[in-house]
């Protein structure tokens, strides 16, 4: 897959706390309560979420799987990779993909030092 910069082409550039920050909605509690997530809601919204990832990535090996705290697993060719999360604030709907890259995970490149 040809990548421009840092961006995948086809995903919105997401900053990595967007998907661990807490979020409050005043209007529906009235204080800074934590929003609880959104869970997925019908197994057949997971399963195109899971199709578009398996097209974008040229990848048949990706699979999701629902977790009980509403978010969910993202597997590739059995190894967990990243979390997914729904999110419908402002009445749309949109699903943020978060993934950490241990640095111990990382093979070195030639020419470029390891930062210590």
């Amino acid at each position: 897959m040809r990548q421009k910069g840092n961006v995948i082409p086809g995903f919105k550039q997401i900053y990595a706390c967007k998907a661990s920050r807490p979020r409050t909605n005043k209007a529906a509690y009235g204080d800074d309560t934590i929003k609880p997530r959104i869970k997925f809601v019908k197994r057949s919204e997971l399963l195109r979420v899971e199709k578009y990832m398996r097209d974008k990535f040229g990848n048949a090996t990706i699979t999701l799987s629902d977790q009980a705290d509403g978010s969910c697993e993202v597997n590739l060719d059995g190894e967990f990779i990243g979390v997914i999360f729904r999110d419908d604030e402002d009445d749309e709907v949109s699903y943020d993909f978060h993934m950490a890259i241990l640095d111990i995970d990382l093979a070195p490149v030639e020419g470029i030092p390891i930062p210590r």
